[in-house]
């Protein structure tokens, strides 16, 4: 499976080490037609929208993404769901729930 990544866990983020860990393998940039939101926290989530966003997509193992899910915070901070890239490439990309505490908006 591929994972979209627009946060931490892109190249030269805090986090990217996890997905090295994991035995991710780049696979190519990308962008997804979504809200990238700030949050209280030094990561960032995003939501269904019309906006774009740009990400990096990794292959992953079916046990990679079980690991990731528990780093993630499957289900209740993030939520991991089917979506296409604007290129037409599925993904699997980690949309932020309401618990994830986003910054109030100016």
């Amino acid at each position: 499976m591929r994972l979209f990544t627009y946060g931490s866990l892109r190249r030269g983020y805090s986090n990217h080490h996890l997905l090295l860990s994991l035995g991710a393998r780049f696979f190519d940039n990308g962008n997804l037609q979504a809200e990238l939101l700030p949050t209280q926290y030094p990561f960032p989530a995003v939501k269904e929208g019309l906006g774009l966003v740009h990400g990096e997509v990794y292959d992953l193992s079916d046990e990679a993404f079980e690991r990731l899910d528990f780093f993630e915070g499957n289900p209740d901070f993030y939520q991991r769901r089917d979506a296409v890239t604007t290129e037409g490439l599925p993904v699997q990309v980690y949309y932020g729930t309401g618990v994830i505490g986003l910054k109030p908006q100016a």
